[in-house]
């Protein structure tokens, strides 16, 4: 289990953020874990929490009591969780469920829930599939992949307040799957699961401006992060234990890491559960 998405919170919630996904599909488990100041800013009290995100629910757990049960939260997530993500700004948080394209189905839904206040916001049934989102920086955009399943290269851009649509970005690849917005809302990276390439497009024309790879493996962009300057990206492959470091500015992969002493078999090979997110 390792990290998807890592924030450092500065807004009212001051909080660290840690999102994990142990699976895809159904029964997904995601993570995500929190230092907060309930009492605002200028609070002394730091408590840190995680949050678990199983089908259907949202489970909190105090870090600092051996990880006891705070609170079992209901939501209407049974279908499936594909991925979360969280603003800083707004305080909110979105999580994906549903058919995820192909054999799995175009019946993708994203929630959106206020952690603030402990309640649902809203609920948003589409007639595309959905994947691991992203959510900019100024909390006004998410950047939502059609699924890893989808025949498409397609992200839907969508408005935070509604969860209307309102922008396409085609990274002609297929499979869209994963996503990260750098930390200046100015570009969107994309990981097209059945595509060689990772993907960067600009977020004010929504246009694919570079491709970063091929990657090698037995092909396919997996999970993946950036760096906070923006200028390496780091992927996951399918069918290889390890990643590929890759250059942003020139679009060529510099070298290849591997983990050694296990074998790229079974759950390990999917790459599933790794990256995500501006790191350093």
């Amino acid at each position: 289990m390792v990290a998807r998405f890592v924030w450092i919170i500065t807004a009212w919630i001051t909080a660290v953020l840690v999102i994990l996904l142990t699976s895809c599909g159904g029964g997904v488990s995601s993570h995500m874990m929190t230092t907060a100041s309930p009492s605002g800013p200028g609070g002394s009290t730091v408590q840190h929490y995680e949050y678990v995100f199983p089908d259907g629910g949202i489970y909190v757990y105090n870090m600092d009591n051996n990880f006891s049960l705070v609170k079992k939260i209901s939501v209407p997530t049974t279908a499936g969780v594909r991925g979360t993500a969280a603003s800083v700004k707004t305080g909110m948080l979105y999580i994906s469920y549903g058919g995820d394209g192909g054999s799995n189905g175009t019946n993708g839904n994203l929630l959106a829930y206020n952690l603030q206040t402990d309640t649902v916001a809203w609920t948003r049934s589409y007639s595309f599939g959905i994947d691991s989102e992203s959510v900019s920086n100024d909390g006004a955009r998410i950047y939502l992949p059609e699924g890893e399943l989808a025949s498409n290269g397609l992200w839907q851009v969508l408005d935070t307040s509604s969860g209307d649509v309102i922008g396409t970005i085609n990274s002609g690849g297929s499979g869209p799957h994963n996503t990260v917005i750098n930390s200046a809302d100015t570009h969107v990276y994309m990981g097209p699961r059945s595509s060689n390439y990772l993907v960067e497009a600009d977020t004010a024309t929504n246009q694919v401006i570079k491709q970063i790879g091929p990657v090698g493996g037995t092909g396919g962009v997996r999970p993946f992060t950036i760096n906070g300057s923006e200028t390496l990206a780091f992927i996951t492959l399918t069918g290889y234990l390890g990643f590929q470091v890759g250059d942003i500015n020139t679009g060529k992969i510099l070298y290849t890491v591997p983990v050694q002493g296990f074998s790229a078999a079974g759950a390990a090979a999917s790459g599933e559960g790794a990256g995500g997110g501006v790191c350093g």
